[in-house]
């Protein structure tokens, strides 16, 4: 009769885990290095602009389908004037005026007045649809107008405000450096994508950085 088998014992490997231990702890230590490494290098920060206050004039500039518009207040100023000075002399009565005035297209080629913000004392533009202002391949050229408007303002009494609409941050940063490389100054505000263009409040405060 033979013999029952006896059950076999099972045993540990002594060799192979210490070789799984090792690995683990290898790899662990070199995990441990490249986290002390980064944590050593030291970050690169780039210094936040600071808001200078400046007796300098502003120059305004709108930033919208990424292209760069000069808005020039006293091109604007002028028409307004002259709009309501004809207004005035035309009206019997302040009512008449204020109901023509309503009617009235004001502006440059560029802007318009919002009427019912100029009733009451207040300057509100808006673009004019199908306006063209200088797009980034135009900035590049010498004879482009926005660059050469930057180009020949006197650096020591006006800095440059842009009015940034969210369609145009890439022709804010072109125009930007454009200035910064004249050595103008220069301050920004965003602008939502259909807000009028004011000079009241916020804007009529921003500084240079």
């Amino acid at each position: 009769m033979a013999r029952p088998k006896k059950k076999s014992v099972p045993t540990l490997n002594i060799i192979t885990f210490c070789d799984i231990i090792t690995v683990s702890m290898v790899a662990m230590f070199m995990v441990l290095i490249i986290v002390i490494d980064q944590a050593m290098k030291t970050p690169e920060v780039r210094p936040i602009p600071l808001a200078l206050t400046t007796t300098n004039a502003p120059v305004y500039f709108e930033c919208r389908s990424n292209q760069v518009f000069f808005i020039d207040r006293t091109e604007l100023e002028i028409l307004r004037a002259k709009t309501m000075s004809e207004l005035r002399s035309r009206s019997v009565k302040q009512e008449d005026m204020l109901q023509n005035a309503m009617n009235q297209d004001i502006g440059n080629r560029f802007y318009r007045f919002d009427n019912s913000f100029l009733m009451m004392g207040l300057v509100a533009l808006h673009p004019r649809e199908g306006a063209s202002g200088s797009s980034l391949a135009d900035l590049d050229k010498p004879d482009d107008p926005i660059r050469s408007l930057i180009t020949n303002l006197n650096v020591q009494a006006t800095y440059a405000i842009f009015l940034v609409r969210d369609d145009a941050f890439d022709a804010y940063r072109k125009v930007r450096d454009l200035s910064a490389q004249r050595g103008l100054l220069s301050g920004w505000e965003y602008l939502a994508r259909d807000e009028a263009i004011t000079f009241e409040g916020s804007m009529s405060k921003i500084r240079a950085e």
